[in-house]
């Protein structure tokens, strides 16, 4: 759907997204988001901070940041 937005988007200028988004039910945030692009350690980063913080519900940053250095 981001790229249904981008292509609009690219014939009818930046006010349109807004409706676009709104239209399909996407936020303009995610657009954004998808645009930008994520490299491969970010989301692996990502990925790992999401299983700890799974697993771990009580954990705070320190706690956190001493496992993810351990992994």
């Amino acid at each position: 759907m981001i790229s249904l937005v981008a292509q609009n988007q690219e014939a009818a200028g930046c006010a349109v997204i807004r409706s676009l988004c709104k239209t399909l039910s996407i936020g303009r945030s995610s657009y954004y988001r998808g645009r930008r692009g994520r490299t491969g350690p970010d989301l692996e980063l990502r990925d790992r901070i999401r299983k700890l913080s799974l697993s771990w519900l009580s954990y705070g940053y320190r706690p956190m940041t001493r496992a993810l250095k351990r992994l």
